[in-house]
């Protein structure tokens, strides 16, 4: 035996999907338009525990330096700048461009969704719906609520491949109440690297942008570029 793989695109709608006498798989195919997208409209928010913060704006480069005491769990430390309430599924991808010398082994920074990102769970109880693809000077990984208690305490994440450089490029998709999250070292070949089961509370209108978070108390920066995002017709 031989292991094949192949691409297909089918339009959108459901389709049933068989090889031969395999199982039938089920599958549902969504139009999406780019949205157009100025970060200087994007709206600036961080959660108490990670001021002092800063981000900067510069044409499609976002620059996020924040402090904190961990962007997982209730700490939930936090500096972001994001779009509001886009509905229905979503592809959002950005290009990472590394970090800040000396920057914490654990200083997450990514793609951010949630309810209401704006209501963290260091100063109240968390927004719902919460699910971050991120990446840190070494690893790759997804975090969400699983338990729909406001803050993120199921993650999954893996080291990068000793020799990878950055910039590095990631995508998080979503399909109904679950999140595929997407890697790539080059900007154009793509691998699915974590999914979340269905995440509990999530609305169908919520908020998506970037973020980076600390978890040591010191201050890091990370450089973001090129965000991206298209949304279900």
């Amino acid at each position: 035996t031989v292991e094949l793989t192949f691409t297909v695109q089918p339009p959108a709608g459901r389709h049933t999907l068989q090889v031969n006498n395999s199982p039938v798989e089920t599958i549902e195919v969504f139009e999406l338009a780019a949205q157009k997208l100025n970060m200087k409209n994007a709206k600036i928010y961080s959660s108490g525990r990670a001021k002092p913060f800063d981000v900067k704006i510069k044409k499609d480069k976002v620059s996020i330096t924040a402090s904190g005491s961990d962007f997982y769990h209730a700490e939930d430390s936090y500096a972001t700048a994001y779009f509001p309430k886009v509905k229905g599924n979503f592809v959002a991808t950005v290009k990472v461009n590394g970090f800040g010398e000396r920057t914490h082994e654990w200083f997450r920074a990514g793609l951010f969704a949630r309810n209401d990102i704006e209501q963290s769970y260091d100063v109240a109880p968390g927004s719902l719906g919460s699910v971050l693809y991120f990446t840190t000077p070494g690893r790759a990984g997804i975090q969400w609520d699983e338990f729909a208690d406001g803050c993120m305490h199921k993650a999954s994440s893996s080291n990068l491949p000793e020799d990878v450089k950055y910039p590095l490029w990631l995508k998080l998709v979503r399909h109904g109440d679950s999140f595929s999250g997407y890697i790539s070292f080059d900007g154009e070949t793509w691998t699915r690297e974590k999914q979340t089961r269905p995440v509990p509370g999530l609305n169908e209108a919520i908020d998506i942008g970037l973020a980076g978070g600390s978890c040591d108390k010191n201050q890091y920066q990370v450089e973001f570029e090129d965000f991206k995002l298209l949304v279900e017709k």
